[in-house]
């Protein structure tokens, strides 16, 4: 029984590969390549996201920042998300997002989290996700 058919779907031998398979490419650039501690400062992370299977996928991406750094110069969002849309094969979006400090941000090195989804049908059901974690340094 393949994981698809409980959400009314045929079986078929191409649903197991793309869930076993990593269904994207992800590459991530900040610029500039630091924040600073002693002034309000923001770096933009571009994140250019590729379908490498054979089938088109609804896309989302998630990203997660710790609490010293945020989305807006408030220091209130720490997450957020975007959905893309059917994204075809080969087909590459590029999005761009600004990162901010604020006055809890000691110097030092921050992990922040990437996550590129697929789904089936609509945003509530998941067929396969990657993870990638970047680092953000604060001087």
């Amino acid at each position: 029984m393949a994981i698809l058919s409980i959400f009314g779907k045929e079986e078929d031998k191409g649903d197991e590969k793309l869930i076993n398979s990593v269904p994207f490419k992800l590459v991530t650039e900040w610029f500039p390549y630091k924040l600073y501690s002693s002034r309000k400062s923001y770096v933009t992370l571009t994140m250019k996201i590729s379908n490498i299977t054979k089938e088109p996928l609804l896309t989302s991406v998630t990203l997660r920042l710790p609490n010293q750094i945020a989305f807006d110069e408030t220091g209130i969002s720490h997450e957020k998300s975007f959905r893309l849309g059917s994204l075809e094969p080969n087909e590459v979006k590029e999005l761009h997002v600004n990162v901010y400090n604020n006055l809890k941000a000691e110097a030092g090195d921050y992990t922040t989290l990437v996550i590129a989804t697929a789904h089936y049908k609509d945003y509530d059901h998941v067929i396969n996700s990657i993870r990638k974690k970047e680092l953000i340094s604060v001087v």
